[in-house]
């Protein structure tokens, strides 16, 4: 496998997608789909890199055949706790039962819709009267595990806003009220070409291929007309995105200039970039990196964090 990652949000419901490996796992971890890192599942989607395989499961025998069969297996009808009250001497009618039991409990489904909770079946509002605790975690059944620009902090201090959604260039690209497009801002332009250069991820048609994060920098660079960046450069040397290292880098050539000296774009998280920072683009100029502006980095990365941005 190289550079192997993929979607299992179908599968597992878990929106990151999955680095895949060769290396064999412990069998302790073999009862957690998302543990098994060397294991790629029917009905998932690659998202970048390639491998080879061997096929080890299919139809009923694959993990998706597994959830079809217990949907199967699941009881419909009549819930444990009419199948109790059936054992008991009632001395109602006997057949007006299972009509009182329904409508109790559909008024607790009623219920429950007023608390913003929707019950599919009713057997299950039994079950929940004998829960304390509900533990749930995002599924992304209700999103479109899709990855948006909304803010840039630029090195030199200023702020931008970012309209629209999805994968598609209807959006803009707001500086202090002025809409910015193109190369009319250069603090913002220089962080959409680096982001747009050192990238692999592809759009047409409104469609991605590739990793949702690059792809909503794509996207960014489309809403300011500057997609086509991609094109000027020729690549001289790469070095992929892994999960340790925590950045990806491009060595590249204008293609149209390449007796000007190689141009390095970078991107990944704050904390390994920064470390290999020592200047900084200010108002059309390179200056040291002083730990004051690294503090203001740091202090922008958090707040941007607090407001679950990344």
């Amino acid at each position: 496998a190289v550079d192997l990652s993929v979607d299992e949000s179908s599968l597992t419901g878990e929106t990151t997608p999955c680095s895949k490996v060769t290396a064999p796992q412990p069998a302790a971890t073999n009862g957690d789909l998302a543990s098994r890192s060397n294991i790629a599942f029917m009905g998932t989607l690659v998202r970048c890199g390639k491998a080879k395989g061997i096929v080890i499961g299919t139809g009923e025998n694959s993990e998706f055949g597994e959830v079809f069969k217990m949907m199967q297996a699941e009881e419909d009808g009549w819930q444990q706790g009419q199948r109790k009250v059936e054992l008991l001497a009632v001395a109602a009618i006997p057949e007006g039962l299972p009509i009182v039991v329904t409508v109790t409990l559909a008024l607790g489904v009623m219920r429950m819709v007023k608390k913003r909770a929707i019950v599919k079946k009713l057997p299950i509002v039994e079950t929940l009267g004998c829960c304390n605790v509900i533990c749930s975690d995002k599924t992304g059944t209700l999103t479109k595990n899709e990855m948006t620009v909304t803010h840039i902090f630029t090195s030199d201090g200023l702020r931008a806003e970012v309209t629209g959604v999805g994968y598609n260039p209807f959006g803009e690209v707001i500086v202090d009220g002025d809409v910015v497009h193109g190369f009319y801002n250069p603090s913002v332009s220089r962080i959409v070409e680096a982001g747009c250069v050192c990238n692999d991820a592809v759009i047409r048609n409104n469609t991605l291929m590739g990793k949702p994060t690059e792809g909503a920098l794509i996207a960014l660079a489309m809403k300011m007309g500057l997609d086509g960046l991609q094109q000027d450069y020729i690549r001289k040397a790469e070095y992929p995105f892994s999960s340790e290292q925590k950045w990806m880098a491009v060595k590249c050539v204008h293609r149209t200039q390449q007796d000007r000296p190689e141009i390095c774009f970078m991107k990944g998280a704050y904390e390994q970039v920064i470390k290999y920072c020592t200047t900084y683009h200010s108002k059309g100029q390179t200056l040291a990196l002083t730990q004051q502006q690294r503090d203001l980095y740091q202090q922008e990365k958090a707040q941007m964090g607090s407001a679950g941005l990344r």
